[in-house]
């Protein structure tokens, strides 16, 4: 079946209507660092620089357990964070474990007088210890230099504690049932409160616990062991203290949280439907946060993803892949017959002439000869067609054009031509001695050709005999074989147009999240294909000849076409192996018979079926006709 226009864009928009939604629903369980102003911490001596752990290719992630991927330092090179027999561990924000680097040595994520932490906000803070770089400060405010030099390391992680309630994977209630939609607690994944609806009373008001007590400040930092400790145990030096604290004070929230605590329901009736809308309000602003933040962190796993070195391969590789599938089926609406690989240099030539002749600027000569299978009485395109003189000195070249045709316009001499094509052999030995055939006439074998007068125009036909194909061969199988190939055409046809599909969603995905030179170049490609597919090239219509009995189709077959009104034949056309044929009409209103002579086994012909007039359809005739 044959896609129209609005039917392939539908298509187009259901495949991304369905990727993205897959997308969304990653887990927040995992984050990244993103590649921004807050992916950086900085050794304490500023001379080593900083360490990006947003770096492209890096492929940073925290999850509740750990954290992978490598950390980039502008002086020191890649950093593991999971090297073999080691890693840094992350236990609800609390890092501890080893990274490691050539030339930073081993890094101590929970040294003695040092530490680093993930807060509610994603923000990394504290020191870690390198064993040969000394101090390393993730955030710019744990040593109060933010006004010097602004730096922080920051995740869209967040620790189970700070995450919503009915979408943490936890039992908050202890009630063995967990999140949205099992714990009958839960009204959606926004919900931050697990408990169970409480039966009886009514309309009363929410009451909000207390606001938790501040932790006592942290004790002052113990004093570094002597230096001349030799052989005992290394304990490293405390990291240096911030300046003072002007102000410290924290105050708590307070007022408003009394609204009616109604026992009865009658009293407290409308404090409690106030506090119930500020509950929804609540709620609908902490599914909106979690859909942004789930979205935040999708767009930075799939641009991590793709920014790795084996997603970037893969990327291009299907994209690319696409394209290709994609270009091929286009391009062959421009070609009746396959082109083979040692024909690759005729294509420009080729397309330059089908280019020429589209806006009329390419001069037909008429009349011309044609180059054609001497088997099938197919026309070949393209041949190549070279004429000489009698010194063998190359005069002109030809290529072919879709129905094989090819012309010279010459001065008085003696020439001789020459054709070729892969797979075929000129002159002809079949037809060889034959001045025509059932098809054509004025045959040509190569022999001397002399003109006379200025201007004349070479119209011989030339037979070429193929290498690969053998008509009695062919006659002889079982042609049920033929609908095999037919069914086969058309599943490579549908795997290509699922391969372009395909490989469009993923040259969208990988132009946002690496806008590359050579992502850019794939995605303008497949939007020239796109334009081409559904308002451009297409596949031709065609009609088709099959046995009304057997269901096989007349390979081969002569189509004569007639002019309805004067009974004149206006063209010839012959179908091919699976009984296809395509007919141009002359005459875009006009209405034509249409003869068709099946070859038999012994190569002769044998007329078979004249049609009814027929009505050209926007200039194609692409009738299916069923004979016997």
């Amino acid at each position: 079946m044959i896609m129209t226009k609005i039917q392939k864009l539908k298509l187009i928009a259901i495949v991304l209507g369905i990727f993205l939604p897959v997308l969304a629903s990653a887990s927040t369980t995992d984050g990244t660092v993103s590649s921004s102003a807050n992916d950086k911490a900085r050794f304490e001596n500023t001379s080593y620089g900083y360490i990006n752990f947003g770096a492209t290719n890096g492929n940073v992630h925290i999850t509740d357990s750990a954290l992978t991927g490598y950390a980039w330092g502008e002086t020191v090179g890649w950093i593991n964070l999971a090297p073999t027999g080691s890693g840094v561990v992350n236990s609800s924000g609390t890092l501890s474990g080893y990274a490691w680097g050539e030339v930073t040595g081993w890094i101590n994520f929970a040294p003695t007088n040092g530490g680093v932490t993930i807060n509610s906000s994603g923000d990394f803070s504290g020191y870690a210890w390198s064993q040969n770089l000394g101090w390393i400060i993730f955030n710019c405010s744990t040593d109060n230099s933010c006004l010097a030099t602004n730096y922080k390391v920051n995740t869209d992680w967040r620790p189970p504690a700070n995450r919503i309630a009915c979408n943490d994977s936890a039992d908050n209630d202890s009630d063995s049932k967990i999140d949205y939609p099992n714990d009958p607690g839960c009204s959606s994944a926004g919900d931050n409160d697990e408990a169970d609806p409480a039966g009886g009373g009514g309309g009363g008001g929410t009451i909000l616990p207390p606001p938790p007590s501040l932790p006592p400040p942290p004790p002052s930092l113990p004093p570094p062991p002597p230096k001349e400790c030799v052989g005992c145990e290394v304990v490293l030096p405390p990291p240096p203290p911030p300046p003072p604290c002007t102000d410290c004070g924290i105050t708590s929230p307070g007022g408003g949280e009394g609204t009616g605590v109604g026992a009865g329901g009658a009293s407290g009736g409308g404090g409690g439907g106030g506090a119930i809308f500020q509950d929804l309000i609540s709620q609908v602003q902490d599914s909106a946060r979690f859909v942004v933040e789930t979205a935040t962190a999708v767009a930075q796993n799939v641009k991590a993803i793709v920014n790795t070195p084996t997603g970037s391969v893969v990327t291009k590789t299907v994209a690319t892949a696409g394209a290709i599938g994609g270009g091929l089926v286009t391009a062959s609406a421009l070609f009746v017959n396959p082109v083979s690989i040692s024909e690759i240099f005729l294509l420009p030539l080729r397309l330059w002439g089908l280019l020429l002749a589209a806006f009329n600027l390419k001069k037909r000569r008429l009349p011309w000869g044609t180059v054609y299978d001497s088997v099938t009485k197919q026309p070949l395109d393209p041949a190549y067609v070279v004429l000489y003189d009698m010194n063998g000195k190359e005069i002109d070249t030809s290529i072919t054009d879709l129905d094989g045709r090819y012309g010279f316009l010459l001065s008085p001499g003696t020439y001789r031509i020459v054709a070729n094509k892969t797979n075929y052999v000129f002159p002809s030995d079949r037809l060889a001695g034959r001045g025509k055939d059932e098809l054509y006439g004025d045959l040509y074998f190569g022999e001397q050709l002399t003109v006379d007068n200025l201007g004349a125009v070479i119209t011989r036909n030339i037979p070429l005999d193929p290498l690969k194909f053998d008509w009695n061969e062919f006659a002889k199988k079982d042609k049920g074989l033929m609908n095999f190939y037919s069914r086969h055409d058309r599943l490579i046809r549908k795997i290509t147009d699922w391969l372009f599909v395909f490989g469009f969603v993923v040259a969208v995905i990988a132009l946002f999240a690496a806008p590359q030179p050579y992502n850019i170049g794939i995605f303008a490609l497949y939007i020239v294909l796109l334009l081409l597919r559904v308002f451009g090239l297409g596949n031709k219509p065609y009609g088709v000849v099959k046995d009304k009995n057997t269901g096989l189709p007349l390979s081969f077959a002569l189509v004569h076409v007639f002019d309805s009104g004067t009974d004149i034949e206006v063209m010839q056309k012959v179908t091919d192996q699976f009984g296809r044929y395509f007919l141009l009409a002359p005459d875009k209103t006009g209405t034509y018979i249409l003869k068709f002579e099946k070859k038999n086994d012994d190569g002769s012909y044998l007329p078979v079926y004249t049609s009814e007039p027929i009505a050209a359809k926007k200039g194609i005739i692409d009738r299916e006709i069923l004979i016997g």
